[in-house]
């Protein structure tokens, strides 16, 4: 038989669904396995699409921006300043919110 354009294009359309399906398959016995994606390693290409990764990014960015509510700003600076001289630490302490100090 000879090859035409629609036994080409049908072909094509075949190979595509298989390789679909190959994927979904593949995509679903990873969500099985490990559904959190916790078993990948920060170092993975994929690791940034899994709530793993989504997770580590919103802590960094979390931390980074200075949240008003961040919990660890507080015990962090009490360790590290004394609260008599430092009258942003004395806000913080009393609940209010106090910038930072930049230098």
């Amino acid at each position: 038989a000879a090859e035409t354009s629609a036994n080409s294009l049908s072909k094509l359309k075949a190979e595509r669904a298989a390789s679909k399906r190959a994927q979904v398959e593949s995509t679903r016995d990873e969500l099985r396995n490990d559904p959190l994606g916790l078993g990948q390693s920060p170092n993975s290409g994929n690791f940034g699409l899994t709530i793993a990764g989504a997770t580590t990014w919103g802590l960094a960015l979390w931390f980074a921006s200075g949240s008003r509510s961040n919990p660890v700003v507080t015990p962090v600076a009490n360790a590290l300043y004394d609260e008599d001289e430092e009258d942003w630490l004395a806000d913080r302490n009393a609940g209010y919110f106090s910038e930072l100090p930049l230098s």
